[in-house]
């Protein structure tokens, strides 16, 4: 083929076709060394590939002439191969006409230009974007004239630049190059205008590259841009405005000028490839390199013997050559080569080239991919020594990984299989799980069968061949599973007021819901595997289960049986003691925790029924907060009567003259009781609450203690269920001191406690001075030092009655305080 021949060729199709995506770690030249074909890879075609595009995914896209590829004979023009050069069958867009040119956008978007003008049975001329999955986007606005796309550049912020021979774009004048914007509508903020001297010829973009600062050089087949004669390439900013200063060494040739690929490398040097020839400088025709400014940088000479192209290297160390030549810097190559920065020929790096009817006549797409792979697209039927047909794919000699085995989601019971695809010499095999080798499995590919749960894990693949092994990424194999039961929730008993928790412990995948359930029915934000009551309640009792569920289904516990008894807590406190005529007697009591209904009582006539003749004909009762009288009753109410009834308290005699009365209350309270003449009166107080309420925490009273029969006996009972602590103290020296200066105090108390059946359970003469931190513990008043009062603890059962007597230790009389105190 002649260079005026050839040089048409290259301005109707062949430079165009070098692209380049950058999706693996660098290669230098020194890792060059070794690289082999690809043994593996070898999907043919029957015609030209024109480029070449790896996606992130590994998969390769390829367009051109062809009308079979790896062996689909409806795949023409545009397909998608795996990464192991199998045919991708859910990609098969339909063409009416070759596609010389690629761009993939970062949403997985395929734009492509050719002569086209039909996809997939809708007319769409020349150029045009795929959804991934080869459908048509309409949403794409791109529409152009009659010509030719060779170059497409896309840039970070959607746009695209569009190059070839063309002389409409939307609907508008544009001349061998435009910018679209992200929807394809022409962005009239680029106007750039390539031309020819040539009448009725259009000019023709082959390649366009971007600077760092923005500004853009094109190349191809065009005297004059923006009516400014300049041959060849151009620099123009952002908007399209011609750099003039920018003038490379062809730029002013009078002679045929194609150029059809730029490098700009990263120390601002420029390489041009194509078809030209300098006037009376031939070291630098075909191939040569400038500065930043355009001017010739004379010391890169290889000097190709025919049209070649360029595409850099990933570590900018060096740059690949490709195109018609036979010999370059000295050196006898056929199709490729690979330069070092300062031109000389890289020997270790050695693939030759040939086309089904010898030395390759057309362009060829270059690609770095993941791996060190590089893929190689063009027409020729040899590679490197090797039966290649328009695609070839060279690796390093050490084992790779084209692709890593995936991530799996499984339902237990199905199959599943782990692939990867290694480059490199051929390899053995060995999968592992969580890191520990599975027997047996030595293929290329791994499958689990009848998934089980246990079955999850990590699996990855150590590959070995005799240059070296690698270990691919682990993916994880995740068994979706019904919920399993592992732990029930176990029956439970509790004292109202304290914690309860049920819990469940169950296995699924996905991790399962819970929700917990009384007696059947599903409680509002009980949805955790522990269910939680802070401070049980009798009426909480009951059978609980859980519903445990996910994707897959559903799985509900055996009933655990909660049980609440009621708490041990102070139910009421009675005091009987003889009075004279003017003299009373005082009961106090502290209600924790809020307010209660306490029903006071002072009995004198009803206890004649008993067969006490002595007792108080008409007693009063006053009630105190500090030393202010809420309330006062002489002659009790019968409608009080059915309140008696429900705390146990004995009933009074109808129109009795006895006293009572029913109070809400809350905190510290006294009661005086008192009447009009002498006798015997019972004061008595009941809690007519429940265990979760507030609770009575502390009762008291004062009275003369005489002997015999006369002294001071103060009956209690402990209401609900289990045991409670108390401290019980009889106090006479300390309140006849200061602060109290009570008069005519017990000296010497003694304190008993009995049971219901009068026998002896605690007694205390003198306290003990290592109570002190216990009666600060709940309030009480510290008791003179060395003094001879009396106090103890005791731990008393639920539901029953107890009596603490006070007396004095040596036959003394005097007034005493006799506290019983609900300890924590």
């Amino acid at each position: 083929m002649s260079l005026r021949a050839l040089s048409g060729f290259l301005t109707r199709r062949c430079w165009q076709s070098f692209t380049c995506l950058v999706l693996g770690s660098a290669l230098s030249s020194g890792r060059l060394q070794g690289y082999v074909v690809d043994t593996t890879f070898d999907p043919g075609t029957d015609a030209g590939v024109w480029a070449v595009a790896v996606q992130p995914d590994g998969k390769i896209l390829v367009c051109g002439m062809f009308y079979e590829i790896a062996g689909a004979k409806n795949q023409s023009y545009l397909a998608r191969l795996n990464a192991n050069g199998s045919i991708d069958p859910t990609f098969a867009p339909q063409l009416n006409a070759p596609v010389q040119v690629m761009a993939l956008q970062a949403d997985g978007k395929i734009i492509i230009g050719g002569s086209f003008s039909v996809i997939n049975g809708t007319i769409q001329h020349r150029l045009a974007r795929l959804n991934p999955n080869g459908s048509l986007d309409v949403d794409y606005k791109a529409s152009m004239g009659e010509g030719s796309l060779y170059a497409l550049l896309l840039q970070s912020d959607g746009r695209l630049l569009m190059g070839g021979r063309f002389d409409t774009v939307g609907g508008q004048t544009r001349r061998g190059i435009a910018r679209l914007l992200s929807d394809g509508r022409l962005d009239t903020t680029f106007q750039a205008d390539v031309a020819t001297s040539v009448p009725q010829s259009l000019g023709a973009v082959s390649c366009i590259a971007r600077q760092p600062d923005g500004m853009l050089i094109f190349g191809g087949s065009f005297t004059k841009v923006n009516e400014r004669a300049q041959n060849g390439a151009v620099r123009v900013s952002e908007k399209g405005e011609l750099d003039s200063s920018f003038r490379p060494p062809f730029a002013d040739i009078q002679g045929s000028v194609s150029i059809g690929s730029v490098v700009i490398q990263r120390d601002g040097m420029i390489v041009f490839g194509g078809a030209f020839t300098l006037p009376g400088d031939f070291s630098h025709s075909n191939l040569l390199r400038c500065r930043s400014d355009g001017s010739l940088d004379a010391s890169f000479a290889p000097a190709p013997n025919g049209p070649a192209g360029v595409r850099p290297d990933l570590d900018d160390s060096g740059i690949f050559v490709m195109g018609g030549f036979t010999s370059i810097a000295g050196s006898s190559r056929s199709g490729m080569v690979r330069l070092r920065k300062d031109g000389s020929v890289d020997e270790t790096f050695n693939f030759e080239i040939k086309g089904s009817i010898g030395v390759i006549t057309t362009g060829l797409s270059l690609v770095h991919a993941g791996g060190g792979q590089i893929l190689f697209g063009g027409s020729f039927a040899n590679f490197g020594g090797v039966a290649r047909k328009g695609l070839a794919r060279i690796v390093p000699p050490e084992p790779s990984f084209a692709s890593h085995p995936a991530n799996v989601t499984v339902t237990a019971g199905a199959n599943t299989t782990f692939t990867a695809v290694v480059l490199g010499q051929p390899p053995t095999y060995q999968w592992r799980k969580d890191g520990v080798a599975l027997a047996g499995a030595t293929n290329a590919s791994l499958t689990v069968s009848a998934v089980r749960p246990q079955d999850a894990g990590r699996f990855d693949v150590v590959v070995t061949n005799s240059a070296g092994t690698a270990t691919s990424s682990a993916a994880i194999l995740t068994v979706n599973f019904a919920p399993v039961i592992t732990t029930q929730p176990a029956a439970l008993s509790v004292v109202s007021g304290q914690p309860a928790a049920l819990a469940v412990i169950a296995a699924g995948t996905p991790a399962p819901a819970y929700q917990w359930r009384r007696e059947g029915v599903a409680m509002a934000g009980a949805t955790s595997a522990q269910f939680t009551l802070a401070a049980a309640k009798t009426t909480d009792a009951g059978r609980y289960d859980c519903v445990v569920t996910n994707a897959i289904g559903s799985v509900t516990t055996a009933a655990a049986e909660l049980t609440v008894v009621a708490r041990a807590r102070l139910g009421n406190l009675s005091v009987r003691t003889t009075l004279a005529r003017g003299e009373n007697v005082v009961v106090g009591f502290v209600v924790a925790g809020g307010a209660t209904e306490m029903l006071v009582r002072a009995v004198g006539p009803t206890l004649q029924q008993f067969g006490l003749t002595t007792a108080m004909a008409d007693p009063r009762l006053e009630l105190y907060r500090e030393s202010n009288k809420l309330l006062e009753n002489d002659d009790w109410s019968p409608v009080l009567a059915t309140v008696f009834s429900r705390v146990g308290a004995f009933a009074f005699v109808p129109n009795s003259r006895d006293a009572a009365l029913l109070q809400s209350l809350g905190g510290a309270h006294s009661i005086v009781a008192g009447g009009s003449g002498p006798g015997v009166v019972l004061v008595e107080a009941y809690d007519t609450g429940t265990a979760e309420g507030p609770r009575l925490a502390n009762l008291s009273a004062r009275n003369q203690v005489g002997t015999g029969d006369d002294v001071l006996i103060v009956g209690f009972s402990v209401a609900g269920s289990g045991t409670m602590r108390v401290l019980m103290r009889a106090v006479g020296p300390t309140i006849g001191g200061v602060p109290f200066n009570v008069p005519g105090v017990l000296a010497d108390p003694k304190l008993e406690l009995r049971n219901a059946s009068g026998l002896l359970i605690g007694e205390n003469d003198t306290w003990d001075a290592g109570l002190s931190p216990t009666f600060a513990s709940v309030g009480a008043f510290g008791l003179a030092a060395g003094g001879k009062d009396a106090a103890l603890t005791a731990t008393l059962a639920g539901g029953n009655s107890y009596t603490a007597v006070v007396r004095g230790a040596d036959g003394g009389t005097g007034v005493a305080l006799v506290e019983i105190y609900e300890l924590p």
